[in-house]
């Protein structure tokens, strides 16, 4: 038995619940929001179910679906399943993955949560996605927001990003100091959970290319089991140090290594770890 955004029917748990125990059925619920799972199902469901997070296409599954295609279009088009009916027609794909992300926004933060400042939480989604894969802090974020003349404090920002985080738009990944063994609390870093929404939203990933190439690697890694963070060695950082199996492995993504010092740069901080892990 299959059900679908199961968060948008009043009192869903106990079916849920009653089609258990008539021990007839394999049961599979989604949602499209993590406070959904992480407070309704433990409280309802509690030991009594698995739960399992679904990615966008990988590149990998890209290319099966479209087999003409080339790594420049997963840039553009990403990996939402919806659009394959358009068969990579720019025009009616943006369309569907725009209004995937603005479904998301109003019934998976708006309405959910209550929100009254749409337009300060829409800028700050844009603020995020056109930011992805760089640091930045809610502090630095109130400050843009209040050189644009919006008025938003920090905590309200917290609120927000998190909301939009619960929503599966957005990830949030930590800084881990790779020589003080602890997690930062100061300059994270957000990754988007399919960069064609992206595209759709903000455009011209292909000009920052640097940026969905380091949001891609990250999505890869997650799809793959890693706790993934962004390591610091000294005043260096390494893009990704993903751990599995409470062993850490690290990564530099880079666009272009055309020039000595660019390389230097970017093996430097690998170079700095005084681990043997690769």
């Amino acid at each position: 038995m299959f059900l679908d955004q199961i968060g948008r029917v009043s009192q869903w748990e106990k079916a849920i619940n009653a089609f258990h125990a008539m021990n007839e059925f394999d049961i599979y619920i989604t949602g499209s929001n993590a406070d959904l799972f992480s407070n309704d199902l433990s409280t309802f469901l509690a030991g009594r179910y698995v739960e399992i997070l679904v990615q966008p296409f990988s590149y990998k599954e890209f290319i099966e679906l479209y087999p003409t295609s080339n790594f420049n279009d997963y840039i553009i088009f990403g990996g939402i399943p919806s659009i394959s009916l358009f068969n990579l027609d720019y025009k009616y794909s943006m369309n569907v993955l725009r209004d995937s992300f603005n479904s998301a926004i109003y019934q998976d933060i708006i309405n959910r949560y209550n929100i009254r400042n749409t337009y300060a939480l829409e800028k700050l989604i844009y603020y995020i996605f056109e930011n992805t894969s760089q640091t930045f802090s809610a502090l630095s974020i109130s400050r843009y927001f209040k050189s644009e003349k919006i008025n938003i404090s920090v905590d309200t920002i917290l609120i927000y990003v998190k909301n939009i985080e619960d929503a599966f738009l957005i990830y949030r990944v930590p800084r881990n100091d790779l020589e003080g063994k602890r997690i930062l609390k100061t300059e994270e870093k957000y990754f988007v959970a399919d960069h064609g929404i992206r595209e759709a939203i903000i455009g011209f990933n292909t000009s920052r290319i640097e940026l969905i190439l380091e949001n891609i690697v990250f999505i890869e890694l997650i799809r793959r089991g890693y706790d993934v963070y962004i390591g610091k060695v000294g005043d260096r950082e390494v893009d990704f140090v993903a751990i599995k199996d409470n062993k850490p492995s690290y990564y530099q993504v880079s666009y272009l290594m055309e020039n000595e010092e660019t390389r230097n740069r970017e093996f430097a901080s690998l170079k700095d770890i005084k681990d043997s892990y690769p």
